[in-house]
């Protein structure tokens, strides 16, 4: 099992998308079960394993992507798959902050939402727990943490260096969106990537130029350490 863990907004659909074009991958998307394990880690537990006895090529690996509030639970999902490979993928939050106002909902399409210095402050803050988690579970299982703008900026060897990691081959095949999400199992939510757009990096100094300003300063001492400019 692959486990995809991140914010939201941070490139997680993005590498999902690209893993589940390779045919060495059964891609089960955002799969959600947290009100079942919230209830249950057994009953979480076997509404999984029921998808991945489903499939009819069950030797493939198998990608599950945890988002957000998912994290919470992720003892469990380890628990359900002790012999996964945790893979985190992280993006400058001010970035992330600014895709969230491209809404997925279609009535409010082309109508970006506009957020407050209250906001700002709140989106850091959230930043800075969901590192902590993330963090914890990327040390104590080895896991690989992949920056959105590797995957953007130097996606062939990226890619390649997750696909060495998984225990998978890279392809070229898998860059081309016309094949992702070609392997999707399961009943669960799936979001298809956008696609690779360079834009997307460094989008809050037009958008948002005096974030900084309105951040917890924590968050900004961790996106130095994370190699980010600040």
């Amino acid at each position: 099992m692959i486990l995809i863990i991140g914010a939201h907004r941070t490139g997680s659909s993005l590498l999902g998308s690209i893993l589940g074009a390779s045919p060495e991958v059964n891609y089960l998307g955002e799969l959600r079960l947290t009100s079942i394990i919230h209830r249950s880690v057994v009953g979480g537990y076997r509404e999984i394993r029921a998808t991945l006895e489903s499939l009819e090529k069950p030797q493939k690996e198998s990608c599950l992507k945890l988002i957000g509030p998912e994290i919470h639970y992720m003892a469990s999902y380890i628990k359900a798959f002790p012999d996964h490979k945790l893979i985190a993928v992280i993006r400058d939050w001010r970035d992330s902050f600014c895709s969230l106002r491209e809404t997925e909902w279609p009535a409010l399409r082309g109508n970006p939402i506009t957020f407050s210095e209250a906001d700002i402050n709140d989106m850091s803050k959230q930043y800075l727990l969901l590192w902590d988690m993330v963090s914890y579970w990327v040390e104590i299982r080895n896991g690989l943490i992949v920056k959105y703008e590797d995957i953007i900026q130097n996606t062939d060897q990226t890619i390649h260096d997750i696909c060495k990691f998984i225990g998978i081959n890279y392809t070229e095949e898998m860059l081309s969106r016309n094949n992702w999400n070609t392997n999707v199992v399961g009943d669960h939510k799936l979001r298809i990537s956008d696609g690779i757009f360079s834009s997307s990096i460094g989008r809050y100094r037009k958008e948002y130029p005096d974030i900084n300003k309105y951040a917890e300063p924590g968050s900004l001492d961790l996106l130095t350490s994370q190699g980010y400019l600040v």
